[in-house]
C-alpha cells in the first residue's frame, strides 16, 4: 500500500490531484487559498512521496493495533469472548489485506481520473455491480466480527 500510494504521489498528475484535494479541503473549511498559500502547498509536494508512503508504512500498524484492540474490549466485555489479543490482532490484520487488494483497484483509478477523492462514484451505473468499494466497510466489519468467533 506504501509503494502504491508513494508511486501516485510521485507523478506529476498524482501531485496535481493531491494539491487540489488539499485546496478543495482548505476552502471547505472556510479558509481562502491565496496565491502564497498555494505555492507554499505546491512546494511540499516534491516531499509528498516519501511522506505519504511513509505516513501508511507507521500509520497502518498503529490502527490495526487499535481497532484489534476496540474489536477485543467490545467482544470480551459485551459478548463474554474469551479469545486471546493475538488471535484478535491476527483476524485484524489478516481482513486488513483486502485494503492492499482493494489498492490495486483505486489507485490506477485515481490515477486515471486525476483525482484523490473516492473513486467508487461509478454508483451512477450501478450501485450494486459497479460500486463494491463503497460498501467496503461494511463487509470488512462483518468478516472481522465473523471470525472473532462471535
Amino acid at each position: 500500500m506504501a509503494g502504491a500510494a508513494g508511486w501516485l504521489v510521485s507523478t506529476e498528475v498524482g501531485q496535481q490531484a493531491l494539491l487540489e484535494q488539499q485546496v478543495g479541503a482548505m476552502e471547505s473549511f472556510g479558509v481562502s487559498v491565496t496565491d502564497e498559500l498555494y505555492d507554499q502547498l505546491a512546494g511540499w509536494l516534491e516531499n509528498a512521496t516519501y511522506l505519504t508512503a511513509g505516513s501508511v508504512v507507521v500509520f497502518i500498524p498503529i490502527v490495526t493495533l487499535i481497532i484489534a484492540g476496540l474489536i477485543w474490549t467490545a467482544c470480551y466485555v459485551l459478548l463474554g469472548a474469551h479469545a486471546p489479543f493475538r488471535a484478535m490482532y491476527a483476524v485484524v490484520a489478516h481482513v486488513g489485506v483486502m485494503n492492499m487488494v482493494q489498492q490495486l483497484f483505486v489507485v490506477p483509478l485515481n490515477y486515471t481520473r486525476e483525482a484523490m477523492s473516492n473513486p467508487t462514484t461509478l454508483a451512477a451505473f450501478s450501485s450494486r455491480c459497479l460500486n463494491p468499494a463503497r460498501s467496503w466497510p461494511g463487509w470488512w466489519a462483518r468478516s472481522t466480527c465473523s471470525s472473532s468467533g462471535n
